[in-house]
């Protein structure tokens, strides 16, 4: 019944043709009560939209962060050198009062800023419907997708190209091996959340809880994620195996293009972040 009642509120949602500058993330519906009660709801409203749901994380202890991907994703993913980062979207619950905010990643938005190729407008139509709405927010103004695929936050701060090689490795095979091992092991603090192989080529993605340390995902959204409505689908982290090698993207990067307007002086306070995080995905990637 309740997932019914969530279709039928899905439908009724007037979806905005997608147009214009971009924002992070999409807002849904409300729904009232816990996370706990509605975690399973959105998960089958995401599935009836065709999603596969790869993974569930809980970075904070007042939300959950669904992980999902569907063909359209991973072949746009396929299509581009470093498109795996974006290949698996994150659709968050946070509690708020008695209701439940519900949003999404927009994937023109990181698809732009990870320079996937191919539309993936649908892709973001398809997340409204699951969620019952696709209000923009997480940026003011929103960016063009020209300033998307060349985003960087400020002068000297790493453009997507500067990506991290975590590690090197004999064979593409071992580099999995050795990147689920440590995931799996906790190391650093973390957690594995999911695991997609992008199909056709030699590119894996896995999505990190980062749950411990100057980086974590509770203190980087304690700090920055400071607006009207939640973002917490800013996490997982990602890392991306690509033939023998394990990539990041940047911490002073990623954070940055979740927050897009956020404030130097916000950046300040966690200034030791990038490099925490760095380090604990160099550990989990170690060879």
């Amino acid at each position: 019944m309740k997932t019914m009642l969530y279709s039928l509120l899905a439908m009724s949602v007037s979806l905005p043709a997608w147009a214009g500058p971009l924002k992070p993330y999409g807002l849904g519906a409300p729904l009232q009560g816990t996370v706990e009660a509605q975690l399973p709801v959105v998960k089958q409203a995401l599935v009836d939209q065709g999603f596969q749901v790869v993974g569930t994380y809980y970075p904070t202890g007042q939300s959950a962060v669904l992980a999902v991907t569907n063909g359209a994703l991973r072949g746009a993913a396929a299509a581009s050198e470093q498109g795996g980062f974006g290949a698996v979207q994150r659709v968050s619950l946070t509690q708020s009062g008695d209701q439940v905010e519900v949003a999404f990643t927009d994937p023109r938005y990181f698809g732009a800023a990870y320079h996937m190729s191919g539309d993936l407008s649908p892709v973001a139509t398809a997340l409204g419907a699951a969620v019952g709405g696709s209000t923009p927010f997480g940026a003011a103004s929103g960016l063009s997708e020209a300033d998307l695929r060349g985003y960087h936050y400020t002068i000297a701060m790493p453009y997507f190209g500067d990506q991290e090689v975590l590690a090197t490795y004999g064979s593409h095979q071992e580099a999995v091996a050795a990147v689920e091992a440590g995931l799996r092991a906790h190391d650093a603090g973390t957690r594995l959340v999911y695991k997609v192989q992008i199909p056709g080529t030699e590119q894996v993605v896995f999505g990190v809880g980062l749950t411990a340390g100057k980086g974590a995902d509770s203190t980087v959204l304690s700090n920055c994620d400071v607006g009207e409505h939640r973002a917490t689908a800013y996490a997982p982290y990602e890392i991306l195996v690509v033939g023998d090698k394990a990539l990041a993207l940047p911490g002073k990067f990623r954070i940055a293009i979740a927050f897009p307007d956020l404030s130097m002086g916000t950046f300040m306070k966690i200034s030791s972040a990038p490099g925490a995080i760095s380090e604990a995905l160099t550990e989990v990637a170690k060879p």
